[in-house]
């Protein structure tokens, strides 16, 4: 049955065929741009810089995607929910490895169901592919931890070096996972055992980041990886804070703190007078990125109108603290032919969404439950899913959940475990037991 609704959801290429710009935003036409670089030009010098913005793994991708000629969005599209089928049926192995057929199943169910993710991959952004990249790590990861499978580590670090490539992001969880992995390990193996794996994964991640940076220095002069963290740090960050409290444009907020040459020296001074500001816009940023529903997108791709791509101002309701308002709205754009598809989505979103935290939350309070073995591939889990959520601050938005919808899939399909008497009576998997 999981099989068929991942055929199902490669149906949704017909909605790509007929809307192929509607998955191509403002964000994915530099995208484009950097693979059409590749395919023409045989490079990867942008004039602009962005190639120092945007490593080249997902125009890479887009480029494959388009057989290496004019940058394809529809074949990328197909490609993407490709990947989304593969990343189900692995979420089945994974959990079944982990703690039973019945939570591997119910993983790769929640996340085919998943409209954020089926919708993202309709879109020529670089989530989906960071997404899967994410999901091989993490198996590599349960396979040192139930098998103490060395190449386990290794295979790990090459796909959060190559997870870098697509999305910055992903460099630091390189030195996350390795801790982790030192900290798991260190008892049952010995120090030097766990250090090993720590270094190979480690050296799996510096494979791949290392000479992209080495490149970045000989060809820019810059001794750096990407520059985006900087970037969205000072561009959106600190200059959204400054532009509210003065009441000006995000642009010239940028240009303000950037004046002088100093910008760390005026964000601090920024986030000094307004900390209050800045305190808030992190909150609501984390808040966009955990439970937001960019149905505005969806209604895009399905070609509904640009005067359909707004929340109506149900969101904005809720914000201001009239439910009864935003339950108004809602019930008129469901009543309107119009817009009733678009509202049908945008309540399927919110409800998915909900129900994922939700049933997220009570395997987190299940967790006695688990094999020990288990429960520290979850803890791994959990750790990614806190820091691609929290990291981006001010700069969140509900397409960056779509990195972790996977793994939120995994640890939500922890609560169809079998209880703590049926563990003991039937142990799952059996190689837990003889590690």
């Amino acid at each position: 049955m999981l099989v068929a609704l991942v055929c199902v959801r490669m149906a949704l290429a017909a909605v790509v065929v007929a809307h192929p710009d509607g998955g191509v935003i403002v964000d994915s036409g530099g995208y484009l741009a950097l693979a059409r670089l590749l395919v023409h030009a045989g490079n990867y010098l942008e004039p602009s810089g962005q190639d120092l913005i945007w490593p080249p793994g997902y125009p890479l991708l887009i480029a494959a995607a388009s057989l290496w000629q004019e940058p394809n969005p529809v074949a990328t599209a197909v490609l993407q929910l490709g990947l989304t089928g593969i990343l189900a049926l692995s979420l089945v192995w994974i959990g079944a490895k982990l703690i039973g057929q019945n939570a591997g199943l119910a993983a790769g169910w929640l996340y085919a169901l998943s409209p954020n993710a089926a919708f993202w991959a309709m879109t020529v952004m670089s989530e989906t592919a960071f997404s899967a990249l994410l999901v091989l790590g993490v198996a590599a990861c349960v396979s040192v931890i139930l098998w103490r499978w060395r190449p386990g580590a290794l295979a790990a670090g090459l796909a959060l070096g190559a997870a870098s490539l697509v999305r910055p992001a992903g460099t630091l969880l390189i030195l996350i996972w390795a801790g982790l992995l030192f900290a798991f390990l260190r008892r049952p193996q010995g120090s030097w055992a766990a250090a090993v794996r720590a270094a190979l994964l480690l050296l799996g991640g510096l494979a791949i980041i290392l000479p992209w940076v080495i490149r970045n220095q000989l060809v820019r002069g810059e001794f750096v990886f990407s520059n985006v963290a900087a970037k969205t740090y000072y561009g959106f960050n600190i200059a959204s804070v400054l532009a509210e409290a003065r009441g000006i444009s995000r642009n010239e907020a940028v240009r303000e703190i950037g004046a002088g040459g100093d910008d760390w020296g005026n964000a601090l001074r920024v986030l000094a007078t307004y900390p209050n500001i800045f305190a808030v816009q992190q909150l609501e940023g984390i808040v966009r990125t955990a439970v937001g529903v960019e149905s505005g997108v969806w209604a895009r791709q399905l070609g509904l109108g640009k005067e359909l791509e707004g929340s109506f101002g149900v969101l904005s309701a809720l914000r201001a603290g009239h439910p009864g308002g935003a339950f108004s709205q809602l019930q008129r754009q469901l009543m309107s032919p119009e817009t009733a598809l678009h509202a049908c989505l945008f309540l399927f979103g919110a409800a998915y969404t909900l129900g994922i935290w939700g049933l997220f939350g009570v395997a987190l309070l299940r967790g006695r439950r688990w094999p020990p073995l288990a429960a520290q591939a979850a803890v791994l889990v959990v750790t990614t899913v806190a820091y691609i959520v929290l990291v981006p601050g001010a700069a969140g938005q509900a397409r960056f959940r779509v990195s972790v919808e996977p793994l939120l899939a995994l640890v939500a399909g922890f609560v169809w475990a079998p209880n703590a008497r049926a563990l003991r009576q039937h142990p799952l998997p059996e190689r837990i037991q003889t590690t």
